[in-house]
């Protein structure tokens, strides 16, 4: 989910105000006023240690590829992999096994959700994911030196090729006592300079975060099939011979090395209808695409998968009153119901199945029962063998 966001910028505390006293003779002489601490501008390089941090985790990625991990996973039968998608199916169709599930992993997070402190690294992370866009984390997870022009050095294309917008301007948002998210942070908090520290940010939290304690059936939308979790390429289907070259295969697993956004919420969210004002998710939805709409996806994601479930409240209470977008990490998309995924899972494709639906705003607009055939892609989400 792509979003963009306001820059903030840097904190700057004024010390109080010291009026010197009137008169001519009495009283202690005034004291001098402190100078005002001069804003330096960095050159928007993160920490050498979150560079490298990074770099780490891209590295990883760059190694699970060259392993040809997904090779290693054994295929499923096709009686597993019909069962998998029946069970998935009735999940999918019951609101009361979705509340349980819900239900489920909000206990099971709770602490975890109350140890991420707003305003901390791993807290601003999840609210930049949500609000600026996960492709601007993507890319550097995904980068390659194609033409060796940076020796396969990410850190040397970011030093290179990427600017630091954070400390472009001083400006309105400076003051951190309204609630912005930047706090007087060196080098690059903004996304689209470079992304290091919030790479770093993110993954980190991921390694802290709890596993699954039990197979999770969650939803993923997209408007093209090439950005469906397997990582089909344009350059699939650019000729006639290929053109179907995008289709996964039945029971093989696939690498995928993006944070994958991912949500709890019921298919009707994904349906736009009528004049109403429309769900958040439907914007990621084409229901007229291909025959049934392109391209919903159910993922069962396994027992011991670490998740950051956004879904759930993390308030930075202190701000709400002034600030009403940075008060929570999810913010304005809180009804999205997410939960994000780590990089570097496989994805194993068990096939596709119809998902019949009745589309609750149309029956309501039509005054007649209307129905939703949703032509679903479902995954089977894995840690690495070995993992």
């Amino acid at each position: 989910m792509d979003r963009s966001a306001n820059q903030a910028g840097r904190a700057v505390h004024l010390p109080p105000l010291m009026l010197p006293t009137s008169g001519g003779g009495g009283g202690d002489p005034p004291k001098p006023r402190r100078k005002r601490r001069r804003r330096h501008r960095s050159n928007g390089a993160p920490n050498p240690v979150v560079v490298d941090g990074a770099k780490a985790v891209w590295q990883r990625m760059r190694r699970l590829e060259d392993d040809k991990v997904a090779d290693a996973v054994p295929e499923p039968s096709e009686e597993q992999r019909k069962q998998v998608i029946q069970d998935a199916k009735a999940l999918l169709k019951s609101a009361e096994l979705r509340e349980a599930q819900i239900q489920r992993l909000t206990e099971h997070y709770r602490d975890f959700v109350a140890g991420v402190k707003p305003k901390t690294d791993a807290w601003r992370a999840v609210h930049k994911y949500v609000h600026e866009g996960q492709s601007y984390f993507n890319e550097y997870l995904e980068w390659k030196d194609d033409n060796n022009g940076y020796g396969g050095d990410i850190t040397k294309y970011q030093e290179e090729e990427t600017h630091s917008d954070s400390d472009d301007a001083e400006d309105g948002y400076d003051n951190d006592d309204l609630g912005y998210i930047d706090e007087g942070d060196e080098g690059d908090w903004v996304v689209w300079g470079r992304p290091e520290r919030q790479v770093f940010a993110l993954y980190s939290l991921f390694k802290s975060a709890p596993t699954l304690s039990a197979p999770t059936v969650v939803l993923h939308s997209t408007k093209s099939k090439f950005d469906l979790p397997h990582g089909p390429k344009e350059e699939d289907s650019n000729t006639y011979a290929t053109r179907n070259a995008w289709m996964p295969t039945p029971g093989r697993a696939y690498l995928n090395k993006t944070f994958v956004s991912t949500s709890l919420a019921p298919l009707n969210d994904f349906l736009s209808a009528g004049p109403d004002p429309q769900p958040k998710l439907s914007e990621f939805y084409a229901r007229r695409n291909f025959e049934w709409g392109c391209c919903m996806c159910a993922i069962i994601v396994d027992p011991g998968v670490p998740t950051i479930p956004i879904f759930m409240e993390n308030k930075d209470d202190a701000r709400y009153r002034w600030d009403h977008y940075a008060f929570d990490w999810h913010g304005f998309y809180g009804e999205e119901q997410e939960l994000l995924l780590p990089p570097g899972l496989l994805y194993v494709f068990l096939g596709t199945q119809k998902v019949t639906v009745v589309d609750e705003k149309a029956t309501r607009i039509m005054e007649r029962e209307e129905k939703h055939h949703f032509n679903v892609f479902f995954y089977r989400a894995m840690l690495p063998p070995g993992a």
